[in-house]
Order: C-alpha cells, then sequence, then structure tokens
C-alpha cells in the first residue's frame, strides 16, 4: 500500500520585544491546523515518509515597539529529535536516518514587512529556501526540539543593535502509523 505524501507548512512566531524565549508553532497541511486532535497520537504531528515541510518564519511588532524593533534576521532553525524507546524506530529522526539534528542554516530569504493598517501590527516574514525538510522515516515517534537563532535589530538612541535571540518550541513528532509496514 502506497501512502500519500503530504506538503506541511511549520510556521513559527515570536514578538521583536518579547521576554520570553518561546516561539509559537502551527503545522498547517492545506492551511488547516495539522495536530492530531484525537486517538493514540492526539497532541502531535503524524507524518509519513516522503512528506515535506516548508517553514515559515514570522517576528511581529505592535506600534509601540516599532519605536524599537526595526528588523529581524533569521540565522538558523536547528531541530534536534530524540527517539522514544517506547516506540519501534528506525532512525535517530524524522528527518535523517544516522543524525540526531537537522540544521537549516544559510538559505533564508530576506524578511519581507508589511504592517496591518487596521492594527498598525508590523510582520517580517522570512521563508527557508535552502533543500526541502522531508521526512525520511517509515515509523519512530520523537520528542522533536526547535531552535530557532535570529538578530533582532532594535533601535537605540540613533544606533541600529543587532540583538542574538535563541528562541524554541517542542513538539511530539511521528512517523507512520505506529504498526509494522512488513
Amino acid at each position: 500500500m502506497t501512502t500519500q505524501k503530504n506538503d506541511y507548512k511549520l510556521r513559527l512566531q515570536f514578538d521583536g520585544d518579547q521576554i520570553s524565549d518561546v516561539l509559537l508553532y502551527r503545522f498547517e497541511h492545506n492551511g488547516k491546523d495539522a495536530m492530531t486532535k484525537q486517538g493514540r497520537y492526539t497532541g502531535c504531528i503524524q507524518f509519513n515518509a516522503g512528506d515535506t515541510i516548508e517553514v515559515e518564519v514570522t517576528m511581529t511588532a505592535t506600534p509601540d515597539e516599532l519605536r524599537k524593533v526595526s528588523g529581524v534576521q533569521v540565522i538558523s532553525l536547528d531541530l534536534v529529535s530524540q527517539p522514544n524507546v517506547r516506540h519501534e524506530i528506525e532512525s535517530f529522526s524524522p528527518f535523517e536516518m544516522d543524525q540526531v539534528t537537522k540544521c537549516l542554516v544559510g538559505d533564508w530569504s530576506e524578511p519581507k514587512q508589511s504592517t496591518d493598517p487596521s492594527t498598525g501590527i508590523s510582520t517580517w516574514v522570512s521563508t527557508w529556501s535552502g533543500d526541502t525538510l522531508t521526512v525520511v522515516a517509515e515509523k519512530g515517534f520523537w520528542q522533536l526540539s526547535g531552535f530557532l537563532g535570529v538578530a533582532v535589530y532594535q533601535n537605540m538612541g540613533d544606533d541600529i543593535v543587532r540583538i542574538p535571540r535563541v528562541l524554541s518550541f517542542d513538539p511530539e513528532t511521528g512517523s507512520g502509523d505506529g504498526t509494522n509496514p512488513h
């Protein structure tokens, strides 16, 4: 039996002046939330081998913050996988058979800035344009920790200062339906 391959989008969002290091995240399929909502895998993202994931990073700033926040540069997204040994697994990561970490470095688009005229909230959006992030594992279950490195540019008097930030998120992910495909 051939499983249909799906294209997902991982949306990561943070505020340019937030005090926490937590990213808002959402996996989408066809524009809808892809989080499993019932059954054995409730609360996790369930992939199949061959599925692809597009990554989009958004920084926001309120009108008051715009006096301070002036831009962003995405540096890297590091996806660290920890296999769950209570499940049958064949790889260290859903994305790499023999590596724990998948790093998306360098090929990020120049952030596009826009401002919502009704709210005054500005957004900067950057997308990963490097090699497609593809699920390679046929089966398994992982705790996935994501670390996003960004440079936030803030106005400090007459100077623009580059502030390095590392923000994180940690969904659970699986591949396959939990049964032995052989």
